[in-house]
């Protein structure tokens, strides 16, 4: 089955964004840092230097071994590790180990399928400097799922674990609820070694926090109302009728109107949320408070690039930091999954409509992915090492105003 899983899930993957294969672009931090630095400082100390506050090692780990390869398939090369991460989660949950907790084979092929079409993902999909938001996945399913029997299988994935929580700053929220997952599951081997994997990766991290003191910041938009409509309607309107739906909202509905659909959509969110806890596992209850934290963090922390100065403004409007609200709609999409096995008919009833919803209106239409500039990387690079060594190089990337900048070696 897993095997299944994993070659549908990569034809659904490439069907929303067939560009990533079929003519490669390097995206954001893609170029301008991982590849730059690497090709830049070369060696291995780059795996561990802090970007944005803190270590970001599957990013660092690939292009290191990108240098290894001709500099013209470097976003191929890129695009293809953001694609591996991105399709660990349906693959990993497709596997035996995952029947103790979601037994029902139907409840578990909807799961994957809203993973793989979730709509508003554009911003994550076959990328790898955002492929981190599926390493964040990774982590709670890593530690909910049976251990492996083998103990080569334990070793190979804990050291799995280390890298995808040396991956961005999620080990922080991870680790007092692995703790809290431990302890209610009195403390089994696996998990205590899981939770000592962990307790390394946030020393880790906290030293890169603290060496990169200033990077990033605190901050507080003031406006509740503002918080209301970014978390209503990137989280639970841009799931149910997609980012351009959501678009079409807002740029259709002004006023007290728009801020009435908000809330009540919020009121539903919540409402799904709670019921979820009530009936729901304990893996379920701590993969809710993790899409919570995650949504509470992107309030609360000012995003790399971000020159805007209402941020909270920001986030309420479709489009920028889509990425934040990915974790926060997957935790909605497996609060509904586990409300369709619901004793009460009416539970069930109301979340299969949510699901419908979601189905016939936010994945078709937020299903076509938009294709990325074509900057011709290939004939830039070209051009570039035609150049003699010590020569300095350009070259424009997605998205738009972004470069590489490099000295050509």
């Amino acid at each position: 089955m897993p095997l299944i899983v994993a070659s549908v899930s990569a034809l659904v993957i490439i069907a929303r964004r067939p560009d990533a294969v079929t003519n490669p672009q390097f995206w954001a931090e893609d170029g301008a840092t991982w590849f730059a630095q690497a090709y830049q400082k070369g060696g291995l100390h780059v795996l561990t230097a802090p970007y944005g506050g803190y270590v970001i090692a599957w990013a660092r780990l690939v292009a290191w071994g990108a240098q290894a390869f001709p500099v013209g398939r470097a976003p191929l090369l890129y695009n293809l590790a953001g694609f591996a991460l991105q399709l660990a989660p349906p693959v990993y949950i497709a596997t035996r180990r995952f029947d103790h907790l979601i037994p029902d084979w139907r409840v578990r092929a909807l799961l994957i399928a809203l993973y793989l079409a979730i709509p508003a993902s554009a911003e994550i999909d076959v990328n790898l400097t955002n492929a981190q938001w599926h390493a964040a996945v990774m982590l709670p399913l890593l530690a909910f799922a049976l251990p492996p029997v083998r103990l080569w299988g334990r070793i190979v994935e804990g050291a799995l674990f280390l890298l995808l929580a040396l991956t961005g700053p999620f080990c922080l929220l991870m680790l007092p609820l692995l703790v809290w997952y431990a302890w209610a599951r009195r403390w089994p081997l696996w998990l205590r070694v899981v939770c000592g994997l962990d307790m390394v990766a946030v020393v880790i991290q906290l030293h890169a926090i603290a060496q990169s003191a200033g990077q990033r910041r605190l901050v507080f938009g003031g406006q509740i109302p503002l918080l209301v409509r970014a978390a209503a309607g990137r989280t639970i309107v841009s799931l149910a009728v997609g980012q351009r739906g959501y678009a079409a909202l807002v740029s259709s509905v002004r006023g007290w109107p728009l801020t009435l659909i908000l809330t009540s959509a919020l009121v539903v969110g919540i409402v799904i949320l709670a019921l979820a806890w009530l009936h729901g596992s304990l893996e379920l209850r701590v993969f809710l408070v993790y899409g919570v934290l995650m949504l509470g963090s992107a309030f609360l922390v000012v995003p790399v690039g971000s020159s805007v100065k209402n941020q909270w403004g920001a986030l309420a409007m479709p489009g920028l930091g889509g990425r934040y609200f990915f974790v926060p709609m997957l935790a909605v999409v497996a609060a509904l999954g586990s409300l369709l096995g619901a004793r009460r008919r009416a539970v069930r009833r109301a979340a299969l409509i949510v699901v419908a919803v979601i189905v016939c209106v936010g994945v078709p239409l937020d299903w076509v992915e938009p294709h990325y500039v074509d900057y011709h990387f290939s004939t830039q690079v070209a051009r570039c090492f035609a150049e003699p060594r010590g020569s300095p190089c350009r070259i424009p990337i997605n998205p738009p105003g972004w470069s590489i900048e490099f000295t050509r070696q």
